[in-house]
């Protein structure tokens, strides 16, 4: 009867603790929807909101800066997330799905309240997906925009960052063909690291990293919005907060190398037996800075890995596959060690070559503009076919 008894009381207090469980999670759910409708802890609701997608910084009168803000509206807003592609209408009865609102201003705060003095909603940046930057813009400009973004407590760092060819305000009203809302498609493009030949992805993070790390210079893609949709093929390097070079399809292939990025380039090389082309071309590196006679050195080791997908022959022998890898291992050095002469020329240094030294000697940071530029650069190459394809 005692082990009744208490069998009885802990199947009832089971079953209390149960249904105390159940109506915890039910009053957590219900929090949780509270605030989502709401908007966020501050209780507004979504409907009071400009959900901003995209930023544009440019030069602004009396050397000020122009904020623009790509929003969408409520059509583009559920035509683009219900669908997967589409034209550049968005729905709406051929309405773009997004409009851009622009303030000016002496710096980024007072050009975002001009902008909010042109709508009745509270803008909201919390869910900005990249920022684009002018390349018009000064040194001073791109500092002062990018500590504003590293205060700004409501805006996700983890935002994405490129420069834009065309005025910003131009790019970020271009509708690509393949998404109705044009903001998104850099969520698409960055966040698939292996969909790109190169992948170029930076976010403002990244940036607000560099811009206080010694000996780590400042690169971003740059963006154009020519033809269906837009073209992100090149790397923007930087000297401090000014960019310096802008480095063409080619040269971006050889900086993806010494950045780690390039994931799947193409090559067609010259061999004894005819050319032969390789893909799914990538790179990891090991640096070595060293220090000596009054000047720095660096040497860069890059461990290649190809496959090959076009043979002149039936076979692919031993002897082809080795001429196959001194040709990739030789091209590679002349095209990747002519980009870091060029980025050594400009002052800049995007690989990180200077930030162990500083951390070894912090005396040399003064110093760093000249020690870079007499600096010595070397480069090896080892290649290694992994597969030469299915027909053999």
């Amino acid at each position: 009867m005692l082990e009744r008894a208490v069998m009885q009381i802990a199947s009832r207090s089971t079953e209390r603790a149960t249904r105390w469980r159940r109506r915890g999670v039910a009053l957590v759910a219900v929090v949780s929807l509270a605030i989502m409708l709401a908007g966020c802890w501050d209780s507004r609701p979504v409907d009071a909101r400009d959900l901003v997608l995209a930023m544009g910084v440019s030069p602004g009168p009396h050397h000020g800066v122009t904020v623009s803000l790509a929003i969408p509206t409520p059509t583009g807003l559920v035509s683009g997330t219900s669908a997967s592609g589409g034209g550049a209408s968005g729905g709406g009865g051929g309405k773009p799905p997004t409009y851009v609102l622009t303030g000016s201003g002496p710096d980024m705060g007072a050009a975002i309240a001009m902008a909010q003095a042109d709508t009745n909603r509270d803008i909201y940046l919390g869910q900005t997906q990249i920022v684009l930057f002018s390349h018009r813009l000064s040194a001073q400009q791109f500092a002062s925009a990018i500590s504003w973004l590293a205060r700004l407590g409501p805006f996700d760092k983890t935002a994405f960052a490129a420069i834009s060819e065309a005025p910003v305000a131009t790019t970020l009203a271009y509708q690509p063909v393949s998404t109705r809302l044009g903001p998104m498609y850099f969520l698409t493009l960055f966040t698939c690291t292996g969909c790109q030949t190169v992948a170029l992805h930076r976010t403002v993070w990244s940036l607000e990293m560099r811009t206080v790390t010694p000996g780590l210079s400042i690169w971003l893609p740059a963006v154009d919005a020519v033809g269906p949709n837009f073209v992100v093929r090149r790397i923007v390097a930087f000297h401090g907060d000014t960019p310096v070079v802008q480095l063409t399809p080619t040269e971006t292939l050889a900086m993806g190398y010494l950045l780690a990025h390039t994931t799947k380039a193409t090559l067609s090389v010259p061999t004894p037996a005819g050319p032969v082309g390789v893909r799914a071309v990538h790179a990891s590196r090991v640096n070595t800075v060293t220090w000596a006679h009054g000047r720095m050195h660096v040497h860069v080791a890059l461990s290649v890995m190809a496959i090959i997908d076009q043979l002149p022959v039936s076979h692919a022998s031993p002897t082809l596959i080795r001429d196959v890898e001194t040709e990739v291992s030789r091209r590679l050095v002349r095209e990747t060690l002519k980009v870091m002469t060029l980025l050594q020329r400009h002052g800049s240094d995007p690989e990180g070559f200077g930030a162990p030294l500083f951390w070894d000697d912090p005396a040399l940071r003064p110093h760093w503009e000249s020690i870079y530029r007499q600096a010595t650069l070397s480069l090896s190459v080892s290649t290694t076919v992994q597969d030469v394809g299915d027909a053999t």
